[in-house]
C-alpha cells in the first residue's frame, strides 16, 4: 500500500503544477491536446478492462470513443451532424461483422456505447 501512495504522491507532485501551468497559461490546442490525451489514456484502461482477451474490439472502442471526441471538439460546419450521422451507424455496422454468437456481439456493443458515450463526451 505504501507503494501505490508513493506513487500517487510523485504524479500529484508532478501532474498538479503542469495542470496549472497549462490551465492558467496554456494556448488552447495544447489544453485541448492535454484533455485528449487524459481521454485517450482512460479510454485505454476502459476498454482494457471491458474486453480483456478482444485486442480488435479494444482497439475499435477506443477509435470510436475518440471520434466522437474529436466530433464535440470539431468546428461548426454544416455537414457536421450528417457526418456524426454516418460514423455512428459505420460503427454500429461493423459489429455485425464481429465474432462470437448475438448475445456476445450485443453485450460488446453495449460496452463499447457505453464507454464512447459516458468517457468520450
Amino acid at each position: 500500500m505504501e507503494a501505490n501512495l508513493k506513487s500517487r504522491s510523485a504524479t500529484a507532485l508532478a501532474g498538479i503544477p503542469l495542470l496549472i501551468l497549462v490551465v492558467g497559461w496554456g494556448d488552447l490546442w495544447l489544453f485541448t491536446g492535454l484533455i485528449l490525451l487524459v481521454n485517450l489514456a482512460a479510454l485505454y484502461e476502459f476498454f482494457t478492462m471491458a474486453f480483456p482477451q478482444h485486442t480488435a474490439e479494444r482497439a475499435f472502442g477506443i477509435v470510436f470513443a475518440m471520434g466522437l471526441s474529436l466530433w464535440v471538439l470539431g468546428f461548426e460546419s454544416p455537414g457536421r451532424d450528417i457526418g456524426l450521422s454516418i460514423f455512428l451507424v459505420f460503427c454500429f455496422c461493423l459489429y455485425l461483422f464481429m465474432g462470437g454468437d448475438l448475445k456476445e456481439r450485443l453485450l460488446h456493443l453495449a460496452l463499447t456505447l457505453f464507454g464512447g458515450f459516458y468517457l468520450g463526451f
